[in-house]
């Protein structure tokens, strides 16, 4: 009996190896691999405390990658390198591109270019490959005919077949940002009317953004406005998804002034839900007639999630 308690003894005094979690250098700063372990625990460790925890570290990496709006009818990703995987995030692959991706619809995972917001994938189908191509899907978690991949971004195609707006998935230290301009002329009178901007009018005056549910998107209108003589009180407000968010009152005061010698801005920021919205902008007066001429002072809409 004795003897059976030092066997005991001895073997929990043995010095081991535990691997409890899997975590880089075990958590505690110690060496990684040691040149004293036994060749048999090699794979265990090198995964438990390299593999594994970088693999976390980088799983979400993006370096570049950025979707610039090009034409109304493609765009472009720029260089850089990224972290792609398949859907159960059980393989990863590292693939980078040294020159920029020209895309267009031909590019589509499935169906046909339509009236739709469409989001933009990087990735692979081959698990040997080092570089990526691009695909445009209106599935927003997951492309059809790409095993490995990871989305970068979204667009807007209006009701004419026209992108809109090309923008980024806010990862990587990449911004979310669009913009659109309005260079025609504008009156409107009592009534609340929307603005107009040169690339929606085929989208209902609506500038599209993706939100990613945890950072705050910032909204902007900027331009310069007018009143006719005697004419009352202007006012600006700008709506997301239907809802006002902010209004902005311009003195009468203010009104007559000669055109562009006001300048103003309404802006809002805001944490809005995952997924798709819309900003729209409306203006209107008291009295006589609200003008904004875009053809000599051009207007504004930017949304940009940082």
């Amino acid at each position: 009996m004795l003897k059976k308690m030092i066997i005991v003894c001895v073997m929990l005094l043995m010095v081991s190896s535990g691997y409890c979690s899997n975590q880089w250098r075990q958590g505690l700063g110690q060496d990684t691999v040691l040149g004293t372990i036994s060749p048999s625990d090699l794979d265990t460790i090198t995964f438990e405390d390299i593999v594994d925890p970088l693999e976390r570290m980088f799983a979400t990496y993006r370096e570049g990658c950025e979707v610039v709006f090009n034409t109304t009818d493609a765009f472009k990703v720029k260089p850089g390198s990224i972290m792609v995987s398949n859907l159960a995030g059980s393989i990863r692959l590292m693939l980078a591109n040294t020159s920029e991706v020209d895309v267009t619809w031909a590019d589509i995972d499935t169906g046909a270019e339509a009236n739709d917001t469409y989001f933009i994938y990087v990735g692979t189908s081959t698990a040997t490959d080092a570089t990526f191509s691009v695909k445009i899907s209106v599935d927003n978690a997951t492309p059809t005919n790409m095993t490995y991949f990871k989305r970068i971004g979204w667009l807007r195609n209006d009701s004419n077949l026209d992108i809109t707006a090309a923008s980024n998935d806010t990862t990587g230290g990449v911004n979310s940002w669009a913009q659109v301009e309005g260079t025609d002329d504008i009156t409107n009178a009592s009534t609340w009317a929307e603005m107009t901007f040169d690339t929606l009018d085929n989208d209902n005056n609506r500038l599209y953004f993706v939100s990613s549910g945890v950072r705050p998107t910032f909204l902007k209108y900027e331009g310069s406005v007018t009143g006719s003589s005697g004419g009352g009180r202007i006012q600006l407000r700008i709506k997301v998804d239907g809802t006002v968010e902010r209004t902005l009152a311009i003195a009468a005061a203010d009104n007559g002034v000669s055109v562009g010698g006001s300048s103003y801005e309404v802006s809002w920021s805001e944490i809005y839900s995952v997924g798709e919205h819309y900003v729209t902008m409306e203006y209107q007066t008291t009295a006589g007639e609200a003008r904004q001429l875009g053809t000599t002072y051009k207007r504004t809409l930017s949304v940009r999630e940082d």
